[in-house]
């Protein structure tokens, strides 16, 4: 118990993996990988999910196939359920799905109980190379006026896509925040990100008097009882991803926005954006500032240690 108190996967023993051999379940091989995800990893609930459905799909496949576990698989069963996962299934989703596969038998043959034959490759499924699509400065700024202000809903969403737009978030980012985290009296915030990476970034001076609208006022009609989490969806509980992502699509359509709305759609800056990042960023050629969301996003505490370099490089005390 100490062990896994500290994020530790507990020991198998031996002996149990003679069991998983001998019954050869699908289900207590996958749980044994899923548990070095979690612990060993550092893997987010999401990402955990989202390798339970694959390989609860690929089990499914396999045992039509007349095969009682992963240790039964062979080369010919695995291009075999590769084959089937033709059109109208996408690259990206084969490729992730392959990618599931590929991860649980790898773990197995380190673990002594996987399949003898090789492990799968997904270099046959090549994605297209695609440049980002990015919102134009008046879709961006139709977007976050897109809101009903006179509900708490609406200045609920204002709020949120001010954040992640302003700051860069991800939308997972911005759902989990917690006001602990939140810092509106020096315009900052502290994230947690994939594999449990913590960053501090900047708010733009424009995007706090939206938080503290929304915390002050609209929060205080959704809240039911007392909940640590920023956004709250309409019955009082956190806001989960799905709603997030539904809140983004409605206001693209209400803002006559037909492709596809996401924190990475914020490609360019608007006149708003700009002018809430110009004291902290370093001048750009639209309106001397880079927006937050054009920052790096990957590197922990590199954001902050250039906007505060930035910030007394510009502000009117250090050009004195």
């Amino acid at each position: 118990m100490e062990s896994l108190a500290r994020g530790a996967r507990p020991h198998v023993h031996p002996s149990n993996h003679m069991g998983l051999e001998k019954q050869d379940l699908y289900s207590e091989a996958t749980e044994l990988f899923l548990e070095a995800l979690r612990f060993e990893r550092s893997a987010s609930g999401h990402t955990v999910e989202a390798y339970a459905n694959d390989l609860a799909q690929a089990a499914a496949f396999f045992e039509k196939q007349g095969k009682s576990g992963w240790a039964e698989l062979d080369a010919a069963s695995v291009f075999l359920y590769q084959s089937s996962m033709g059109p109208p299934i996408k690259t990206t989703t084969l490729r992730r799905r392959m990618s599931s596969l590929r991860s649980l038998l790898k773990f197995l043959k380190k673990e002594g109980i996987g399949p003898d034959c090789d492990l799968p490759s997904v270099s046959g499924a090549r994605l297209p190379k695609r440049l980002p699509k990015a919102l134009s400065l008046t879709q961006l700024q139709s977007l976050l006026d897109s809101p009903d202000l006179s509900t708490p809903q609406g200045v609920r969403d204002r709020a949120f896509m001010e954040l992640i737009y302003g700051a860069g978030l991800r939308v997972s980012e911005a759902c989990s925040l917690t006001f602990s985290e939140l810092d509106l009296d020096s315009a900052s915030l502290r994230v947690t990100g994939k594999r449990g990476k913590t960053r501090w970034l900047p708010l733009p001076a424009l995007t706090v008097p939206w938080l503290e609208r929304y915390a002050t006022e609209a929060r205080r009609a959704l809240a039911k009882k007392p909940v640590g989490e920023v956004f709250l969806d309409g019955r009082g509980k956190p806001l989960s991803r799905s709603m997030a992502y539904r809140i983004l699509e409605k206001h693209a359509l209400q803002a006559g926005i037909e492709t596809h709305v996401g924190p990475t759609s914020c490609a360019t800056p608007t006149p708003s954006t700009c002018s809430k990042v110009a004291p902290i960023c370093a001048p750009c050629k639209n309106c001397s500032a880079t927006p937050a969301s054009a920052q790096p996003r990957s590197t922990p505490n590199l954001t902050s240690k250039r906007s505060r370099k930035n910030t007394a490089r510009h502000t009117p005390e250090s050009s004195a």
